[in-house]
């Protein structure tokens, strides 16, 4: 990721307190609508979930809690801090596998590692990273994986999206 999508990942985050977004009553519409969603195409467990963009982890946590195997990713610094340090607070919670900084378009995952990719975080990205992102999320998914997308992507974003996928088995939703 260039330095200066690095920079502007954690000056918008500075501004919007991703941390405590879910909390509102909106957020908190959200996040229910977005289980329900998640829950509908997801193997059940145990199954393994790459939660890129996944900010500070409440789907990670609850995905955890179901008894999947989660892998969060995420580009800010700062989110990640937050998400280890709510690990450290309650050792006995489910919790992700892995905590890791990262780029979408840059990850370490194996060929068909993953049962799905939960995309919940805004793509600050080109449409060209995005077609990349999508190709990689295939690859990583077993035979059918579910690659899901949150509506906080934006409309050029899905667009691209649709574009690139030619993968005919993977799933490409995109939750409220």
């Amino acid at each position: 990721m260039a330095e200066h999508s690095k920079r502007s990942i954690e000056q918008y985050y500075a501004v919007f307190p991703e941390h405590d977004r879910l909390s509102s009553a909106t957020g908190q519409l959200e996040f229910e609508r977005t289980k329900i969603i998640v829950q509908r195409f997801l193997s059940t467990p145990p199954a393994i979930v790459a939660d890129i963009g996944g900010g500070t982890g409440p789907y990670s946590f609850w995905l955890a809690s179901l008894g999947y195997e989660t892998h969060l990713i995420e580009p800010s610094i700062r989110l990640v801090e937050i998400c280890r340090k709510q690990m450290q607070s309650n050792a006995s919670q489910a919790k992700p596998q892995t905590v890791k900084l990262g780029d979408a378009c840059s990850l370490w995952f194996e060929d068909a590692s993953c049962d799905a990719v939960l995309c919940s975080g805004r793509f600050i990205t080109l449409p060209s990273e995005m077609t990349e992102f999508v190709l990689f999320a295939s690859r990583i998914g077993f035979s059918n994986p579910a690659v899901m997308f949150s509506q906080r992507q934006s409309t050029e974003s899905l667009r691209s999206l649709t574009r690139c996928v030619t993968a005919p088995s993977t799933t490409l939703l995109s939750s409220p």
